[in-house]
């Protein structure tokens, strides 16, 4: 499929460069959603599920652990909170609620399309809403091959 992929880009170059960059484009801003392995939904399941609304109003879906300030885990592309679970709960054990969102268009948040500066936007807590030093984001930036 790879092979089919890189030919249509190649073609569509040689006919049109900006279409070619807008066919990326749109390639490269629908994640693949993956379904969580038992151990991802035991660990779901001993958490508290949270609405939020994403940075293009779409209904996203974050995961909370434990009590004291806040720590925010923001997945990579193609990701999912629950991936963030392990740790969500150790953080959590430290004494602070430790947050792992779903960002547009992945794990259980609704979208289909998203990017980085999407997913970024996506974080629903900054520290202009929190004191600053109560406040810790934690962002898997591994970027999916």
């Amino acid at each position: 499929m790879l092979k089919v992929i890189q030919g249509i880009m190649q073609l569509t170059g040689l006919i049109s460069p900006k279409l070619s960059a807008h066919l990326a484009l749109y390639l490269c801003s629908k994640p693949k959603k993956h379904t969580d392995s038992n151990r991802e939904k035991e660990q779901l399941n001993q958490g508290n599920k949270l609405t939020y609304k994403g940075a293009l109003g779409t209904n996203n879906i974050a995961w909370s652990w434990g009590k004291g300030p806040v720590v925010i885990l923001c997945h990579g592309w193609e990701a999912r909170g629950s991936k963030m679970a392990t740790l969500a709960m150790e953080i959590a054990n430290a004494g602070f609620q430790a947050i792992a969102i779903d960002c547009t268009a992945h794990g259980y948040s609704a979208g289909k399309r998203s990017n980085f500066d999407i997913m970024a936007r996506d974080i629903p807590f900054t520290p202009s809403h929190h004191n600053f030093h109560k406040f810790l984001l934690l962002w898997d930036i591994r970027w999916a091959v």
